[in-house]
């Protein structure tokens, strides 16, 4: 039994559907008048403007949110006692990176998470290094990135964070960039630290003055970590 432009039934089985041109040929089509098309076409159009309008209110009505929470947690650090605070070194394990560029490569499945994808406290994915393999593993010798880490920034830019999700995996630090693990930390917290003024004032007392801002491994180490017994 064949049924044309549709597939074919052969021994109880069906074969997968398929349409060639002679089938295309013989079908038939119910063509609207011009003016009939060119309603329903502005139309469609009318709709997925509307759509499009509904989606851009969304994100930004999400980008709000996200903006109003940050700075509600970024005004409850700022107000708590860093005095009695431990170092971040006592309460996290500070990884520094290679000190060079890891060599892209498309198709590589593993990724290198460069400063420019390291954004308000997420890593921007789609603007993460493509690398292979080999070059995965001998930028992770030191240590695997995994969920709960917080990636810190510390030149061009200096101060931008990004805390690692379940779906960041196959990442590698790239160049410039310091990996804290929370030990006795809560990895949100850490990363809200990092993005309060609390943060910004030891960037701002290291680097005043410099021509090319950057923060060494021992001043994120001794930095501060405000207390949050509440």
């Amino acid at each position: 039994l064949r049924i044309r432009g549709i597939g074919s039934i052969e021994s109880g089985m069906v074969r997968t559907p398929r349409i060639n041109a002679v089938d295309m040929l013989d079908l038939d089509l119910d063509v609207p008048e011009l003016d009939e098309q060119r309603r329903i076409a502005d139309f469609l159009d009318d709709q997925v403007a509307r759509i499009d309008k509904i989606i851009a209110a969304r994100e930004q009505q999400l980008a709000l949110t996200d903006g109003m929470r940050l700075n509600l947690a970024r005004d409850l650090i700022a107000q708590l006692d860093t005095g009695p605070g431990p170092p971040l070194s006592a309460v996290a394990l500070i990884v520094d990176t290679e000190h060079k560029t890891a060599p892209e490569a498309t198709g590589g499945g593993h990724w290198s998470a460069w400063t420019g994808a390291i954004r308000r406290g997420e890593l921007a994915r789609p603007l993460l290094r493509e690398i292979d393999r080999s070059t995965y593993l001998e930028w992770t010798r030191r240590t695997v990135p995994v969920p709960g880490d917080v990636l810190l920034t510390r030149e061009a830019p200096v101060g931008e964070v990004a805390l690692l999700g379940p779906d960041d995996q196959n990442v590698a630090i790239g160049q410039r960039v310091v990996l804290a693990r929370p030990t006795r930390l809560d990895s949100e917290y850490l990363r809200l630290v990092l993005m309060s003024p609390v943060f910004d004032r030891l960037v701002a007392d290291t680097t005043q003055g410099s021509l090319h801002p950057h923060l060494n491994m021992g001043d994120i180490a001794r930095m501060r970590v405000p207390k949050a017994d509440m």
